[in-house]
């Protein structure tokens, strides 16, 4: 770690480089330090504490919470406590409070104060025996509370004999999930800003037209067995920690509190916070804007009686606590103060979806304190990621918790899909699968419309690079597109601007083709450009290329048209690991994730003015259906321990194989596998280890025992051990070349 010392160098270093910069580089330095400072002040640094005493002594947790802030009242140390903790661990949040405008800037007797304080490890000493005169130490001590309270605060956490360990506070991002299909966009938000919500309860509702298929889900996982079994979850309570709950949806019970499906809740943000740092909470955690929550919630728990499917358990009890406003991210104490909720409700089961894409140490505080949850009976369920194109050992926090069940998602059997079909003098030359822009919307009633593209046919080949021509679309367009749709190649300007060039130029929509050929079709958000009428969707760079090759190989192009349809289609890869799903193991190579649910093309609920059903891809739609198994296998055998719940999961799951049907997937893409709810329901079999970690070279384990326990009443019960080789994988540098 960089010593004290050396942070002062850094800043006088910095200091001098600034008063020798040009007037326009000392400016535009001097303004991101305003606004730096500027966030400092109206956030204040925040910190999670975990004290000595275990939350199971609730009178020795409570005096280790009072003495820490007792100790910085006696130090001047204003703090704002944010959340205590009392059911996942003996902790609290702080944040200081905002410093004032005269002890914004570091001076040079700040700096003269702190280097006296200094040590020969780089360390500030409040009194010792290194200080010389202990009056001046503590004078030195109160000074420096009083002008820099976030160092003495940092340095209180490290030496303050009632804590535990502490953490910066941290912010996650919501869950990036992909979205098949949107409604179109209705206004407002409170702000001004578009969005779903409106109070207007009696105004015709715009309905999803998709085709549910949760039923093929459950054909892959067992679930239809403990169904026909009459298993639905009863007498099992599971919190759901995400953006709210539309619990006006008549499949999710239609009310929220007593002798309602979902009966605890509470929002603990507000529908401004993530656009702001304002937290408003109230008592009812109920979500207009985002939806993921309520998608979530039909999974695990929809008795849909619409459109005719149910949720993995559709008996349970749920508990709905808001942890994302309508948009961007939220913190660490949120999610823990809304977990500490959920454990002090009575949950069996927390499930949580948080976004990815940086990997993590299980030392992270929402892994820990997740994970102690275990010692209370509760599992928690998390989803893995959605970052599967990133490589390896991609595990994110909580989902990196030692016991925190990460989930991964394999794909469903079939959806109802977007298809473009092409015809040149009404013969059929294909058909696209094309992915709708969030407020757009084809008419599907199988009309025929002219195409045209700006892309020259020299020009067909996929590729990034940028060119002379228009065929980005991002100009305005000269030739003839009255009623035609028309395909342009993605980049060049924001997909907004090609749309109102296309409208402008009298298009009757635009198709925008990606310029790389393994890349999915990519949904596009025009919330911004509210002037745009037309429709807007997005094919892979394959499909782009053979449009163009049909259209420059037709011999009349005039005679090309288009109809676009819906219909339900079987998915390439029913069964298998979706692409999207992040890839383990964790940085100390641990099995990451422990198992896979159904998460890719999952139909389920929405708020009712948002469409009130949509198609959603992630393991955000893997993890409640794991949840839902839970609930099931806990009813089934009166078990809640974390422990046996767990291992009759893993010890069951059925391996996938990789897309070539020939070798078993990676164990670091899968985990243990696909989830088979009703064989582990059924088992007579345990093995304990459930999961075996190899570690590194240096801690690899050569041999391990396994025991293996036969739960039947038959004492005649033969066991045959296979080894099943699965794909392995490696990371891999690239390194620039140089002459």
């Amino acid at each position: 770690m960089m010593g004290f010392q050396s942070l002062l160098w850094v800043y006088l270093l910095l200091y001098s480089v600034v008063t020798l910069a040009s007037p326009n580089d000392a400016q535009a330095h001097i303004n991101r330090q305003k606004h730096h400072e500027s966030t400092q002040k109206s956030m204040g640094q925040r910190y999670t504490v975990q004290f000595q005493s275990p939350p199971s002594n609730k009178a020795d947790a409570q005096a280790d919470q009072k003495a820490f802030l007792d100790y910085l009242h006696q130090h001047h140390i204003n703090v704002t406590v944010r959340y205590k903790f009392t059911d996942i661990m003996n902790g609290m949040s702080v944040q200081l409070v905002p410093m004032q405008p005269s002890s914004s800037s570091m001076d040079m007797d700040d700096l003269d104060l702190i280097n006296d304080m200094i040590n020969s490890d780089g360390d500030i000493v409040f009194g010792g025996e290194e200080q010389r005169n202990r009056t001046m130490a503590g004078n030195q001590t109160e000074m420096l509370a009083q002008r820099r309270p976030a160092i003495f605060l940092a340095q209180t956490l490290k030496s303050c004999p009632y804590i535990h360990r502490y953490w910066p506070g941290k912010r996650y991002s919501r869950p990036n999930v992909i979205r098949s299909s949107l409604p179109p966009l209705k206004p407002t938000f409170n702000d001004g800003s578009a969005s779903m919500a409106d109070e207007g309860e009696d105004e015709d509702l715009y309905i999803d037209p998709g085709t549910p298929n949760m039923n093929f889900a459950h054909a892959l996982t067992g679930v239809d067995k403990a169904k026909h079994a009459s298993l639905t979850g009863k007498g099992i309570k599971i919190g759901i920690l995400d953006s709210g709950v539309d619990y006006k949806h008549p499949s999710l019970g239609g009310c929220f509190g007593e002798n309602c499906l979902i009966r605890y809740g509470y929002d603990l943000v507000g529908d401004s916070y993530g656009d702001s740092t304002n937290l408003n909470p109230d008592s009812d955690p109920r979500d207009l804007c985002d939806g993921h929550g309520t998608h979530v919630a039909g999974i695990l728990a929809a008795n849909d009686t619409i459109k005719g499917f149910e949720g993995v358990a559709p008996g349970v009890t749920l508990g709905v606590w808001r942890i994302f406003g309508c948009r961007g991210d939220t913190d660490d104490d949120i999610i823990l103060a809304a977990a500490d909720m959920a454990a002090n409700a009575g949950m069996d089961v927390i499930n949580l979806s948080l976004g990815g894409g940086v990997s993590a140490w299980g030392e992270d505080a929402l892994a820990v304190a997740l994970s102690n949850l275990a010692d209370r009976g509760i599992i928690v369920v998390v989803a893995h990621g959605n970052e599967g194109r990133d490589g390896i050992a991609r595990t994110p926090s909580p989902a990196i918790g030692e016991h925190v069940l990460a989930v991964g998602s394999v794909d469903n059997a079939n959806k109802l899909g977007n298809l473009l079909r092409v015809y040149h003098k009404g013969y059929e030359l294909g058909s696209y699968e094309y992915t709708l822009t969030r407020g757009s919307q084809f008419v599907l009633d199988g009309t025929d419309t002219e195409f045209t593209t700006l892309v020259p046919r020299r020009r067909m080949k996929a590729t990034s690079e940028a060119t002379e021509t228009n065929e980005t679309g991002c100009d305005p367009i000269m030739q003839d597109v009255v009623n035609k749709v028309v395909l342009v190649k993605r980049g060049g300007c924001d997909f907004g601007q090609k749309a109102m060039q296309v409208q402008n130029a009298g298009g009757a929509g635009i198709l925008i083709y990606n310029t790389q050929m393994d890349e999915e079709p990519v949904t596009i958000d025009l919330h911004r450009y509210s002037r745009v009428r037309i429709p807007v969707a997005s094919l892979n760079g394959q499909d782009g290329l053979s449009l163009l090759r049909h259209y420059y190989g037709a011999s009349d192009t005039k005679q090309m048209t288009m109809k676009f349809i819906s219909e339900v289609m079987p998915i390439k890869n029913v069964g298998l690991m979706s692409v999207f799903s992040t890839w383990g193991p964790d940085p100390e190579l641990h099995v990451k994730p422990d198992i896979a649910g159904v998460g890719g093309h999952m139909y389920s609920t929405f708020p009712m003015e948002m469409g009130a059903y949509t198609t959603m891809s992630g393991t955000s739609m893997a993890t409640p259906y794991i949840s839902g198994c839970i609930a099931l296998l806990m009813e089934a055998t009166g078990k809640k321990s974390p422990e046996s719940v767990v291992r009759h999961l893993l010890n069951y799951a059925k391996p996938v194989y990789s897309s070539d049907g020939l070798n078993l997937e990676s164990m670091a893409k899968q985990g243990s596998g696909l989830v088979q709810i009703y064989d582990s329901i059924m088992a007579s079999t345990n093995v304990y280890p459930y999961k075996i970690p190899l570690n590194d070279t240096a801690h690899f384990h050569s041999s391990t025992e396994l025991t293996i326990e036969n739960t039947s009443n038959s004492t005649k019960k033969f066991y045959q051990l296979n080894h099943l080789p699965a794909l392995a994988v490696s990371g891999k540098s690239i390194m620039e070349k140089t002459a």
